[in-house]
Formats: structure tokens, C-alpha cells, sequence
């Protein structure tokens, strides 16, 4: 293809955010009638029942962080946040395609300003031109592999949540200790130290994890442990602490708690992990300080944690490990789908993409589409007798694998398995109603092919 036409920024975009009323965060409601948008990371903010705070204009926007430099794409009436929200829309829709225009946008590096404002450094950038019908045929191609790609992603949150439905289910909430298992103090559990790197010592290509209080895990080339720990956040600018685990060499920040078990005879690693993870909320709670919270030495001595027995510990690193397995090759499929995501929309925005092989390029997405399939059915959930946990985070996980679910279908399913304990339907339906009023999952109308025809079912999919 020959090299396309670069064009202002101003030609083709333009800001409506004036058109849209601002709703202060401490006006959010948990849930609501119409959903707000800010710059954050979560696609929805919050909920509003005021309509009259709802702009009703109806184009499909974009979305841009102006601090955080996050782009949503928008197709609904919505409010915005207060706090450094623009909303963008096509100036001429008889030339660009904006959801086109919106990946476009998610590929550009801007300059990273901190949390200055970084619309300006937006307006500077060239946007390519292509004929409308092939930006619509790449915003398709990418919009297909980004909805496998949140699948994937959803799928692996979804995994996340087992494991801790699956603690809970044995160990129950370790803060009312209801089970009344031995309780020993944080400091009688644990040996302490911290890391001695600043936080900006990381490397790139370095051999080595290094552990910040950031969520992401960094790389250096020196190591400064080498062992098996917990890695606990020390600090954090709102208190969203984060605890990981690991085993071998690494080094780590100097607000970074490096955790070590005193008895390893008596206490699990994997058990352990899960239930500081069901503590960070009261962690944060405790936490000291107002631009940056921080957890102390003080703080974590007077925390209390539960010791379950040995072996009891040891049947739910068993289910653990086997989740754990199933994420690796969840994980494994994401890293492929968004390397493909990347390696195609690259070449589109340069030019390099030879639009007239289009369906080739769709038949390999079914291909991936198809062995997604193959992989949600290695998908296996068991418990301390290798049955599963009938919870509402198993039937969710059910239904994202399939995508969407005839009620029927999900009733035939639910009942191939042997659980733990009798299920019967009255629990199926009580399930199903607490996640339809928990908005987890939408009841939808399913069109299935038989022997006369076709017909409308009732069925349900996972709530975006």
C-alpha cells in the first residue's frame, strides 16, 4: 500500500465536552440508572439517577483521560466525571469512522506528563487517512479481537475470584473467624524486612523481578534475595495495597515488605497469600497519612491472623495450584491475542495493511476464536475431593465460557457436575436471580435452531 496521508489533529476531532454535565466523585452511586464515565481505570465510575445530569447526545464519543491518558469508546447517553474528562467527537463522519478513530488514538505514545494535563500534547498528533470503508473494515477486524481479548481477560478475573470464593468456602471469612481457628498475631507469622532500592531502580530487560508498591512487577539486573516470600506493599497513594508472591532471586523497594514464613512446617504460602489478599481492605483502613497511606511496622504487629491446620492449608494450595494452571494457559492465550491485536493494528495505522486480504485476515481470527473454544473446555474447578464448588462465581465462570447461555442449557450443565454438596434447583434459580440483581449477569433472549425451525429461549450472558 502506499504511504497514507497524515492529517491535523483539529480536522478530524473535535471537543464536546461542554456538552456533557460533570458529576462530582463524592456524588457517585454505587449503583443507578445511567452510568458515569471518568478518567479512571474502570471502564464505569459509578451510577447517577439524576437523568437531568444525562446527556442524551447521541453520537458515539471518545473518551480521554486527561491526567491518566486512558481513551474509552462510548455509544450510550451518559454523565461525565468532574476531573479532567474530554469528550471527543467526528468532526465529519462521511470521512472517519470513529471507532477507527479510537484505536487509532489507544496506539499513539504521548508524552507522559505525570499527572499534568496531557490534552495538549493530544492535539499535536497526525491522524492517517484511509477511505471510510477500509477504516471500517479495520476498526471490525480490531473490535473482534478485542472482544476475545476481554473475554480471556474476564475468564482469568473470573479464576481470581474462584480462588477466593473457594477460601472462603473453607476457611470462611477469616474476619469473623466463625470456624474459630487458632489466631495468631501478623509478627508471630512472619518475619519482616523491606527491600533497600529506590522505586525508580528498575532496569529495562533486566533478569531479575523487582518488587515496588506499583501492581505491575518491574526487572533489574541485581538480586538481593533469594528465597521464597509474600511481597507486601508499604505504601500506596490511596491504600490499594497489593501482596504477590515468589520464589527465587529478586530485589525489591524500600517500602516494599519482604515476607518470610517462621514455620513452614505448620503454614502454607499459598494459603497465606490468599488471606492477607482478603485483608488489604482492612489493611488500607489502617493505614496512616493523606497524599501517600502507608503501612507501618505498628500497624501490621496488631494484626490478627487465622492458622488453620496444616493439611487443611495443604487441600486448598491443591485447588490453587490447579487454578493456577488453568491461568497460565489462559494467560497464555491473552499474551497471543494482544500481540496479534498490536502486530495488526500496527500495520494499519502505518499503511502496511493490504485491506483487500481483509477476510483472510477475519478467517484467522475465527481460527483463534475456535481454539479459544478448546481451551475454555480444559477449564476444570475442584474442590478438597476433586468435585466442584457450587458458587456464584462457578456459574458465572459457565457462563462466560459459553459466551451466553439458554436457561436451559445452563440448567443441563450445572447438572453434569458432582459437587460437593447437593445443589438442587432451588439453588440454581436463587443463584441466578442474586447475579441478575447483582447486575453480574443480563437475562437475554437466545434464538436456537431444531428439527421445525427456530426458537426465541430465555438465556443470560455476562454483564459488561
Amino acid at each position: 500500500m502506499s504511504k497514507l496521508k497524515m492529517v491535523p489533529f483539529s480536522s478530524v476531532l473535535k471537543d464536546n465536552t461542554s456538552k456533557f454535565t460533570k458529576i462530582k466523585k463524592q456524588d457517585y452511586l454505587e449503583k443507578g440508572t445511567y452510568k458515569i464515565i471518568d478518567q479512571g481505570q474502570s471502564f464505569v465510575a459509578g451510577f447517577t439517577n439524576d437523568s437531568n445530569c444525562v446527556n442524551n447526545f447521541d453520537d458515539e464519543v471518545i473518551i480521554f483521560g486527561d491526567h491518566t491518558r486512558i481513551f474509552k469508546f462510548i455509544n450510550f447517553p451518559i454523565a461525565i466525571g468532574a476531573d479532567g474528562v474530554k469528550v471527543l467527537g467526528v468532526l465529519n463522519k462521511d470521512e472517519y469512522d470513529i471507532k477507527f478513530l479510537y484505536y487509532y488514538l489507544k496506539s499513539v505514545k504521548l508524552h507522559d506528563a505525570g499527572y499534568s494535563r496531557h490534552f495538549k500534547f493530544l492535539k499535536e498528533i497526525k491522524i492517517p487517512f484511509l477511505q471510510l470503508h477500509d477504516q471500517r473494515k479495520i476498526a471490525m477486524l480490531l473490535s473482534q479481537i478485542e472482544e476475545l481479548i476481554n473475554k480471556r481477560a474476564d475468564s482469568i478475573k473470573l479464576l481470581d475470584e474462584l480462588i477466593k470464593s473457594s477460601f472462603l468456602n473453607i476457611f470462611g471469612d477469616p474476619y469473623f473467624n466463625k470456624l474459630s481457628f487458632d489466631q495468631k498475631g501478623f509478627l508471630d507469622i512472619f518475619d519482616i524486612t523491606t527491600g533497600k532500592l529506590d522505586s525508580n531502580a528498575s532496569e529495562i530487560n533486566g533478569i531479575y523481578p523487582f518488587f515496588t508498591c506499583a501492581k505491575e512487577t518491574f526487572k533489574i539486573n541485581s538480586f538481593a534475595f533469594n528465597q521464597e516470600a509474600l511481597l507486601l506493599a508499604g505504601n500506596n497513594a490511596v491504600g490499594d495495597y497489593s501482596i504477590k508472591y515468589y520464589s527465587g532471586k529478586f530485589n525489591a523497594y524500600q517500602r516494599t515488605y519482604v515476607l518470610t514464613l517462621k514455620d513452614t512446617q505448620n503454614s502454607s504460602y499459598v494459603f497465606n497469600k490468599i488471606l492477607l489478599e482478603l485483608k488489604l481492605l482492612e489493611l488500607q483502613k489502617k493505614s496512616i497519612g493523606a497524599n501517600t497511606k502507608y503501612l507501618t511496622l505498628k500497624i501490621l504487629e496488631k494484626i490478627q491472623l487465622i492458622k488453620p491446620p496444616k493439611p487443611l492449608q495443604d487441600k486448598f494450595a491443591e485447588i490453587v495450584t490447579q487454578i493456577e494452571q488453568t491461568k497460565t494457559i489462559y494467560q497464555n492465550s491473552l499474551t497471543e491475542l494482544n500481540n496479534l491485536f498490536g502486530s495488526i493494528a500496527q500495520k494499519a495505522f502505518k499503511g502496511e495493511l493490504d485491506v483487500s486480504k481483509m477476510e483472510l485476515i477475519q478467517k484467522a481470527t475465527q481460527i483463534v476464536e475456535s481454539q479459544e473454544e478448546i481451551i475454555e473446555k480444559q477449564v476444570n474447578y475442584i474442590d478438597i475431593e476433586n468435585n466442584p464448588i457450587f458458587t456464584k462465581d462457578f456459574v458465572k465462570m459457565l457462563i462466560n465460557q459459553a459466551g451466553q447461555l439458554t436457561n436451559e442449557k445452563l440448567m443441563d450443565t450445572i447438572k453434569q457436575y458432582s459437587f460437593n454438596e447437593k445443589v438442587s434447583f432451588d439453588d440454581i434459580r436463587k443463584t441466578v436471580i442474586e447475579l441478575l440483581e447483582n447486575k453480574d449477569i443480563e437475562q437475554i433472549v437466545i434464538t436456537t435452531e431444531n428439527a421445525s425451525g427456530f426458537d426465541k429461549e430465555i438465556g443470560f450472558k455476562i454483564k459488561k
